[in-house]
């Protein structure tokens, strides 16, 4: 990234930090002396963005993008509200218009992972919301041990 961004004139000076006096950085105004962060982390399987981007939690500590807007505010209340996937289904993509149009943060990439299991390795469901969310069900076929 830092080599691309230098092909367009971006002078990109990369600093590695401990998770907690990272986020400290980030949100305290006076430890702010950078112009951006990359950073990730995973969600759960029901996405709830209330605590990042509804304009009520634009003083908490993760709403580091500080947006408000009442398109998204509404979305997200409406969201947090429907039980129904179908119904939930056009409101996501909805929301997910309005946030783009919102842009609070620029998305680099999202990683993929290929993941391989033995056939002995029996009730293994690979699942959207994880890697493990099954494991008590993994179990050893006797024949195969």
């Amino acid at each position: 990234m830092q080599s691309q961004l230098a092909q367009i004139g971006v002078e990109v000076r990369p600093a590695t930090a401990e998770w907690s006096s990272g986020v400290q950085r980030i949100v305290d105004p006076e430890s702010c002396d950078f112009d951006g962060v990359i950073m990730g982390w995973s969600v759960d399987y029901r996405l709830d963005d209330t605590d990042l981007f509804h304009s009520e939690s634009r003083d908490f500590p993760y709403a580091f993008s500080g947006i408000s807007d009442a398109n998204v505010d509404r979305l997200l209340e409406e969201l947090s509200a429907t039980v129904d996937r179908s119904v939930a289904r056009p409101l996501s993509d909805e929301y997910q218009r309005a946030l783009n149009d919102v842009h609070p943060y620029t998305y680099f990439y999202f990683s993929r992972s290929i993941h391989g299991v033995t056939k002995r390795l029996r009730g293994v469901e690979m699942d959207a919301r994880g890697d493990w969310v099954n494991i008590k069900d993994w179990y050893l076929d006797p024949a195969s041990r």
